[in-house]
């Protein structure tokens, strides 16, 4: 079984993932009612193709963030630019300040 607390940790997960929201039902006494967001959990299958068109369009450091932006759903600038430098110095990734066009990349 699972407790209270890992029921609250995984809708606030699901909720900052947007794939699950909430709305206060006051016909029903105000009790707090969660629904899916199918539409958001299906569209996470494609979320390697976002990742790999980014990367193609844009280069290494723009996939870096995209790939905190599809981890974390939802977060700060600081906190994106703040691991995605803890990447690059941690991972060997190197800033190549040139930027050059990869080629086109089709929508997904």
């Amino acid at each position: 079984m699972f407790c209270v607390l890992q029921v609250k940790e995984a809708l606030a997960i699901l909720i900052m993932q947007n794939m699950a929201n909430f709305r206060i039902n006051e016909k029903a006494g105000g009790i707090t009612e969660y629904s899916c967001i199918i539409d958001n959990i299906i569209s996470r299958i494609r979320f390697e193709k976002y990742i790999l068109c980014v990367k193609k369009r844009h280069g290494d450091i723009a996939e870096l963030i995209m790939n905190e932006l599809l981890l974390h759903g939802q977060t700060t600038v600081n906190q994106v630019v703040d691991s995605v430098i803890e990447k690059i110095d941690t991972q060997g990734y190197y800033l190549i300040l040139v930027s050059s066009s990869v080629g086109y990349c089709h929508s997904v």
